[in-house]
């Protein structure tokens, strides 16, 4: 996939961003699965995932008004 599109210039990100879009959607599954099986994306997107799951229950509890907003820490009651 790499060969396709590096040491190659484009003008604009734009020409990229359609070049990498058009490889992806002719890609076979095989590849894409080689591509995001590595170990290395498999972890950050499991932090990514981590990270958004205490942002959402943390604007859970905001939202119900039992964070403390001025130190922003869970309040006891």
């Amino acid at each position: 996939m790499k060969d396709k599109i590096s040491m190659k210039i484009y003008n604009t990100l734009a020409e990229l961003n359609q070049k990498m879009e058009e490889l992806i959607k002719t890609a076979e599954n095989e590849l894409i699965k080689s591509i995001t099986g590595y170990e290395f994306y498999i972890k950050a997107f499991a932090v990514f995932l981590k990270f958004k799951w205490c942002y959402l229950l943390f604007l859970k509890d905001l939202i119900a008004k039992k964070v403390d907003k001025t130190t922003v820490r869970y309040s006891k009651t």
